[in-house]
């Protein structure tokens, strides 16, 4: 029940009957196609993180694998 109050209020309502007007539908409207949108956003980003961070762990297996062989090369060559 606060909740309705608050945002009635916040719209410029004067009292909980007037939270079936129109501008407090049309402001739950306008609310849940932002909040459709941030999720699509935050759905993205996540995305947008996972691919990065696959990127880089396959980025530092390469240099690992690199860094490695160099080793061994070195090694192979002192002992020769």
């Amino acid at each position: 029940m606060y909740v309705l109050v608050r945002l009635n209020h916040e719209l410029g309502g004067g009292g909980v009957e007037g939270w079936t007007s129109g501008k407090a539908l049309q402001k739950i409207q306008e609310m849940e196609v932002q909040l459709d949108k941030m999720k699509k956003e935050k759905t993205q980003k996540q995305f947008q993180l996972d691919s990065l961070e696959a990127a880089i762990q396959k980025q530092k297996q390469k240099v690992n694998i690199y860094h490695k062989s160099c080793w061994l090369f070195l090694t192979v060559i002192i002992l020769l």
